[in-house]
Parts: C-alpha cells; structure tokens; sequence
C-alpha cells in the first residue's frame, strides 16, 4: 500500500465518480462536489495521510461497487419480469423516481475515531444533504 502512484489515485477518483451514477439527483452532483472537493484538499497530504485517505474512499468505492452491481441486477430481474407483463411498467416507472438507499452508516469505533475537524465536517454534510433527502423519502 505504500507504493501509490498518482495513477492509483486517478483510477480511485475515478471509479467513485463512475460509481456515483446510479445516485439520483441532486444527490450525484453533490456526492461528485465532495469527492472533488476532498482530493483538492488532499493533494499536500503527508503519506502517510494519503495512505489512510486512499483506503477509506476504496472503502466507500467498494460498497459504491457492491450496492451498484446489486441495483443493477435487480434493475435486469424487474426488467425480465415486465417483459411479460406490461401491468409493471408503470409501477417500475414510478420506483425509479424513489431514492435509492446508498452507503452505509459508520460504526461506532469510525464514529470515536473522528477527530474534531472531521465531526464538524460530516455534521455540514449531514445537514446539507438531509435538505434534499430525508428518510421518508426512502
């Protein structure tokens, strides 16, 4: 892990934002402004900061990549199942314009391992992103 190339961090930054398509808006916009916004700001990191940074968003890709492979595959199973009965379609128009449940909530021990810079920031985020998604819109 410690021989990360510029390339390795491209490919990640890139993968997220790719990821970041099967999000609805205006929660993709938002999401691909933070990843953006979180690599500016770690460009000067130490290495050992940019180790760290790496695998925590490989993290987040990875679940992005997992939850995205199990949506789709849903997608192609409702998809297969309407072709035979068209009085689908419109509940399948309808589900597309839910929002789809994505990520996951930190633990505990993530939670205790946030410093308080970082406790501010995901509050701002909370906050900003809980004006465009509540869970009832679940």
């Amino acid at each position: 892990m410690n021989n990360l190339s510029k390339n390795d961090f491209l490919k990640l930054y890139r993968n997220i934002l790719r990821c970041h398509k099967i999000l609805q808006e205006p929660m993709r916009s938002m999401g691909d402004q933070y990843v953006k916004t979180e690599w500016k700001l770690h460009k000067k990191a130490t290495p050992k900061q940019a180790i760290q940074f790496y695998e925590q968003w490989n993290i987040y890709c990875n679940i992005l990549l997992k939850q995205r492979d199990s949506i789709l595959k849903d997608n192609n199973n409702n998809n297969n199942n309407n072709d035979n009965d068209n009085d689908n379609d419109s509940n399948n128009n309808n589900n597309n314009n839910n929002f789809i449940n994505i990520g996951q909530d930190l633990n505990e021990k993530q939670m205790k391992s946030l410093n308080k810079k970082q406790i501010e920031q995901l509050d701002k985020l909370k906050s900003e992103t809980s004006t465009v998604y509540t869970p009832s819109d679940k």
